[in-house]
C-alpha cells in the first residue's frame, strides 16, 4: 500500500512540476498537470510493454534451446530384425512413445525405455573375509 500511495506521490509531484513549468509559459496550469499525470501512465505501460516482450522472447528463446537440447538425447538402437541388426541413433523423448523406420530395412520399430532400481549399500571397511578360508569353509583361528 505504502508503495503505491509513494508511486503516485511521485507521478503528481511530476506532473504539478510540469504544469507550473507550462503556467509560467502562459499554458493552463491544470490543462498540463491532466496531460503530464495521463501521459506518464500511457509512457509506464508502453516501457512495461516493451520490456516483457523483450523478457517473452528470451523466455522463448531459451525454450527453444532447451528443446533442442532434448531433441539431442537419444540411443544408439539396434534394429531387432535379425537379418537387418542395423544400428540408428533415435532421439529419445521420455514423456512420448519413441517409434522409428529402420533407414535399412524400413520396419517400424517402438522403443521402450526401461528402468531398474537397486537398494543402497554401505561399504564394508577391510576384507570381510580375510579370516576365512574357502577351500575349509571355515574361519582362521586367531
Amino acid at each position: 500500500m505504502i508503495q503505491v500511495v509513494k508511486s503516485l506521490s511521485i507521478v503528481v509531484i511530476v506532473s504539478a512540476f510540469l504544469g507550473g513549468c507550462g503556467y509560467l509559459l502562459g499554458y493552463n496550469f491544470f490543462a498540463i498537470l491532466g496531460i503530464t499525470f495521463i501521459g506518464q501512465f500511457i509512457i509506464y505501460d508502453l516501457f512495461s510493454r516493451w520490456r516483457r516482450s523483450g523478457l517473452e522472447i528470451e523466455f522463448r528463446r531459451l525454450e527453444n534451446e532447451r528443446i533442442k537440447a532434448f531433441s539431442e538425447q537419444g540411443l544408439e538402437v539396434t534394429c531387432p530384425v535379425e537379418s537387418c541388426m542395423h544400428k540408428t541413433f533415435v532421439p529419445i523423448i521420455i514423456s512420448e512413445d519413441n517409434e522409428y523406420d529402420c533407414p535399412k530395412c524400413n520396419v517400424g520399430v517402438k522403443i521402450y525405455v526401461g528402468t531398474k532400481s537397486f537398494l543402497k549399500t554401505t561399504p564394508i571397511d577391510g576384507d570381510p573375509f580375510e579370516k576365512h578360508n574357502f577351500v575349509t569353509n571355515t574361519d582362521y583361528d586367531n
